[in-house]
């Protein structure tokens, strides 16, 4: 992600129901500070990756996606989080943007990703599961899960 991919940013975030925005940001309030775009926008792609995913649409681009990992401290441990616009969810796009990600990240020395869930999605937590992620703990109505990633030379 780059810092001219802001207004895809937004765009995507316009297109993005009240309860998505929820799951994704544990908040009520979506209305995003200038420094908290710049925070989500202009990365460092080395302990603050994200990438996102963009269709042509009536022949412009726009946001449908973003995935990104924030390094926990100096370790190798990252937690992960994906967004994706309701009418591209479940179509394969958070799946493939955190194939992505992972690969980016193994690039950055992140062998681990982490994820917080709240635990009433018992749909997603088992589509994580699905994809390798295991349960840490669970506590407060929100559910740890984590993925060790696979070396692909491996």
């Amino acid at each position: 992600m780059l810092p001219e991919d802001r207004a895809l940013f937004l765009n995507g975030l316009e297109r993005t129901s009240t309860a998505t925005l929820r799951d994704r940001f544990h908040t009520e309030n979506f209305r995003f500070s200038p420094s908290r775009l710049t925070y989500l926008t202009e990365v460092d792609q080395k302990n603050h990756l994200a990438i996102g995913a963009t269709i042509r649409e009536a022949g412009a681009e726009i946001g449908i996606g973003v995935a990104r990992c924030i390094r926990s401290g100096e370790g190798d441990t990252a937690e992960v989080a994906v967004t994706v616009v309701d009418d591209y969810q479940h179509k394969g796009v958070g799946s493939l943007l955190v194939a992505e990600l992972a690969r980016l990240a193994r690039t950055q020395g992140i062998n681990r990703f982490t994820a917080y869930v709240p635990a009433e999605r018992r749909g997603l937590i088992n589509r994580l599961h699905g994809r390798g992620f295991q349960m840490i703990e669970c506590h407060d109505g929100v559910a740890l899960l984590g993925l060790r990633l696979s070396n692909p030379s491996a």
